[in-house]
C-alpha cells in the first residue's frame, strides 16, 4: 500500500520536516495538490499519517504517525512471505555497493 513512489516521498517529507498541507507538499514535490491530497488520504487510511489538528478552514495539516516503519516477515502480506533471500556470504560485498550510494543520497537531503 505505502510502496507507491509518491506516497513514500510524502511520508518521508512529513517525517523529516514535520506537519504540512497537501498544497505545500505538492509544491515541494512538483505534483498537483489533488494528487498529494489523494495519496495522503490513502496513507491515513492505513495509519501512516494523521490529521495534525492545526489547520484553519479548508486547510488540512498532516503529520506522520511514527518516525519510521519497520517491516518484517511476521507482518508481511501472505503473498510476500517466503520471498526473502539472504545475500550470499556475509553481506559485506552488498553493503560495500549499497552503503556509499545511500550515504551520497542522504548527503543531498
Amino acid at each position: 500500500m505505502a510502496a507507491h513512489p509518491l506516497r513514500v516521498r510524502l511520508l518521508n517529507l512529513l517525517r523529516e520536516r514535520g506537519p504540512s498541507t497537501a498544497s505545500k507538499l505538492a509544491e515541494l514535490l512538483g505534483q498537483s495538490s489533488g494528487a498529494t491530497s489523494y495519496h495522503l488520504r490513502q496513507l491515513a487510511a492505513y495509519g501512516f499519517v494523521e490529521d495534525a489538528g492545526c489547520g484553519t478552514g479548508r486547510e488540512r495539516w498532516w503529520q506522520a504517525t511514527s518516525a519510521r516503519t519497520d517491516l518484517d516477515a511476521a507482518t508481511a502480506l501472505p503473498a510476500c512471505r517466503g520471498n526473502h533471500r539472504e545475500p550470499p556470504g556475509d553481506g559485506r560485498a552488498l553493503a560495500g555497493r549499497v552503503l556509499p550510494r545511500h550515504r551520497a543520497a542522504a548527503a543531498l537531503r
